[in-house]
């Protein structure tokens, strides 16, 4: 099916598209809110600035697509492949993303707020300036990834791996990154205020200037961490591991 073809079909009320191929089609700008396009191929087609609020996208292969200022609030996007993706700008408030590919993504300035991105793959992906406040990505792989002046706030992280993720002066205030894998990562001059990061791995890690206020780090492992001008009062870190860890000039 072409893509005026399916438009056509969108316009008399049909909402069922499931395992259609539109690879490579156009369809920017489109009005598809509520449409049902699982398992749908979409690799490298251009969505830039539709509307795909509410849509079922489910398992929908969407590689290298053009999605920049697409609406995917509300939509279900659980186990889709959006590898390469570009969704900058995406408005994904909402949206259900379990299990989601999005390995190497451009996710600059996108609004995930509320998102559900249980054990999704970001790595590599772009992150840059995010709204991501209380997304859920308990056991998401942020390997790699860029993250930086992202906004976190109240994200559940939970047994997320961030293995050479850049998340400097990211705000992850209140956040839960309890057990989380952050060995040697930056996240120097971060907002961590009031974070659970029990029991979380934060060996080698930078956390100079990093706000740590009211944290809980009880049980954390720090072994090696700069946290040189870090402001860690009223933080817990009863049973925490600071063996060579560098609090030069910490509060």
């Amino acid at each position: 099916m072409e893509a005026e073809e399916l438009l056509k079909h969108y316009a008399d009320g049909e909402r069922k598209f499931a395992k259609i191929n539109l690879n490579e089609a156009n369809l920017s700008q489109a009005n598809l809110s509520q449409i049902d396009l699982s398992d749908a191929c979409l690799s490298v087609a251009n969505l830039s600035g539709a509307n795909l609020s509410g849509a079922n996208l489910q398992r929908a292969k969407l590689n290298v697509a053009k999605l920049s200022g697409t609406n995917l609030s509300r939509a279900n996007l659980s186990s889709a492949d959006l590898n390469v993706s570009n969704l900058i700008r995406a408005d994904l408030r909402g949206a259900t993303l379990q299990d989601v590919a999005l390995v190497r993504s451009e996710l600059l300035r996108a609004d995930l707020s509320r998102a559900d991105l249980t054990g999704a793959n970001l790595s590599g992906a772009i992150l840059k300036e995010a709204k991501l406040t209380q997304a859920n990505f308990q056991g998401a792989n942020f390997s790699e990834a860029d993250l930086s002046s992202a906004t976190l706030a109240a994200a559940n992280l939970e047994h997320a791996t961030f293995r050479g993720t850049n998340l400097r002066r990211t705000d992850l205030s209140g956040a839960n990154l309890r057990n989380a894998e952050l060995r040697q990562v930056s996240l120097a001059g971060s907002k961590l205020v009031g974070a659970d990061l029990r029991g979380a791995n934060l060996r080698w890690a930078d956390l100079g200037g990093a706000n740590l206020a009211g944290a809980d780090l009880s049980g954390a492992k720090l072994s090696g961490a700069n946290l040189t001008g870090a402001d860690l009062s009223y933080a817990n870190l009863i049973n925490a591991s600071l063996v060579y860890a560098d609090l030069t000039g910490a509060n």
